[in-house]
């Protein structure tokens, strides 16, 4: 319910970085869908967009709960999520 009013709200919002704005939207794909392909894609696009925009929080924030993720999911993806995530 949450991720549908936020992609309602987010068709107002102005995007410089539109790198940015697609690995958010994959990340709110992935929490739907939780495959591993889908899990690849976005760990994919939240680490590219952050070298692109290396202060944005909403992507570290991201990229850390796939790494949690991954971690606690035993998931074979990132193996040193756990180092990943604490930095």
């Amino acid at each position: 319910m949450i991720s549908k009013k936020l992609t309602l709200r987010t068709h107002q919002i102005q995007v410089d970085n539109t790198e940015s704005y697609q690995a958010i939207l994959q990340f709110y794909k992935y929490n739907q869908e939780l495959s591993e392909a889908s899990a690849i894609n976005t760990f994919t696009a939240l680490s590219k967009a952050l070298v692109r925009d290396p202060h944005s929080g909403v992507l570290a924030a991201y990229l850390s709960t796939m790494h949690v993720n991954s971690y606690f999911l035993d998931s074979p993806i990132y193996k040193n999520s756990f180092d990943l995530f604490c930095e």
